[in-house]
């Protein structure tokens, strides 16, 4: 398999399926990090690419009403929520990673599941070993920050969306970490402009962008003083209540389409 980053470029002219068919024959099965996710409902979610809370949760749902606009409606999506940005009081939780990223060392993932096996053995239960419940306070080792927020991204793979380079240490879909970007509500919009046209090109980290915090973690909390705003999950809305999540490293599968497979 090459790397991660020697990708086909999308099949000329032609439809969603055939290209999807391309790729499945071109690639093969490798381990893709799994984030486990609980919400105050106690509903457990599998993610595999990103929660994100405030500004890129509001623009991604918001402007589904440009959806005719094709790509170009985050654009306008953005320009609008930049015109009355919203800001969201919070507690943020995280713990920090040691794990540096990397697509290799990443054990072969674990089959789990509700089923017996074929010898009869019960499969084995996914636990949450970095979490505790939602109405205890996260362990003391963790680190806490109480602010006003004007978005919350936890990224688990190199791109956001086609046009959004938002974690470019990323290696591989088995990265290792979950990515926690965070704003307060001192940054500018003039510095959330810069973020958003250096993100195209995997740049914004390399970029002085003040109020803006990187932290590769392991396990996070994320507790909003008020129901108020919108949280995703791999870009579907979910309730906007206290939530938490860890990483299990090559938990899952994906095609990969390095262009030795």
């Amino acid at each position: 398999m090459g790397d991660w980053s020697d990708r086909h470029q999308q099949v000329t002219g032609t439809k969603l399926l055939t290209n999807c068919a391309f790729i499945l024959c071109k690639g093969h099965p490798t381990p893709l990090d799994i984030v486990s996710i609980t919400t105050a409902s106690q509903q457990r979610i599998f993610s595999f690419l990103s929660l994100a809370w405030g500004f890129i949760s509001d623009v991604d749902i918001e402007s589904e009403k440009y959806r005719f606009m094709g790509y170009a409606r985050f654009s306008v999506g953005t320009f609008v929520r930049l015109t009355a940005l919203r800001t969201y009081r919070g507690r943020l939780s995280y713990l920090v990673s040691e794990e540096k990223d990397s697509a290799s060392n990443i054990p072969e993932a674990s089959n789990f599941g509700n089923r017996p096996s074929s010898d009869g053995v019960e499969p084995q239960v996914l636990e949450d070993s970095l979490l505790v419940p939602l109405d205890q306070p996260v362990p003391s080792h963790w680190h806490t920050i109480e602010d006003q927020f004007v978005l919350v991204l936890a990224l688990y793979q190199s791109h956001l969306g086609a046009e959004y380079f938002t974690a470019p240490m990323v290696k591989g879909p088995a990265g290792g970490n979950i990515h926690l970007f965070y704003a307060t509500s001192r940054i500018s919009r003039t510095s959330l402009i810069k973020l958003f046209m250096a993100m195209e090109k995997g740049t914004h980290l390399d970029q002085e962008i003040p109020h803006l915090t990187h932290i590769p973690v392991a396990a996070f909390r994320i507790e909003p003083s008020e129901n108020a705003g919108i949280m995703t999950v791999d870009g579907e809305v979910i309730e906007c209540s206290p939530v938490q999540g860890q990483i299990h490293r090559g938990l899952g599968n994906v095609i990969s389409i390095g262009q030795n497979a």
